[in-house]
């Protein structure tokens, strides 16, 4: 499952430890990886565009910890599931 979202002025190394830090605290040993979209893109409204990548199998719940955790960082302009991938 992908999350997406951007961050502020390249930070995705805050995203990096939001992630892992949200995955801890539920008690979930999943691992996730973080990946810029347009790697190297430093200007424009594509710049700082990100994707996380969670397990599949990552309950619903955790999902959302994660999601929300990354909404409330500073470094975060927002994050959200990808259009069409919200439960119905």
């Amino acid at each position: 499952m992908e999350i997406v979202g951007k961050v502020k002025d390249g930070r995705f190394d805050a995203v990096e430890q939001t992630v892992a830090q949200s995955l801890r605290a539920s008690g979930h040993s999943a691992a996730a990886r973080v990946r810029p979209v347009f790697p190297g893109l430093t200007s424009g409204h594509r710049a700082g565009l990100f994707v996380v990548e969670v397990p599949d199998d990552l309950p619903p719940r955790i999902t959302d910890a994660v999601i929300e955790s990354l909404r409330k960082h500073e470094a975060v302009e927002y994050a959200d599931l990808p259009a069409g991938k919200h439960p119905a």
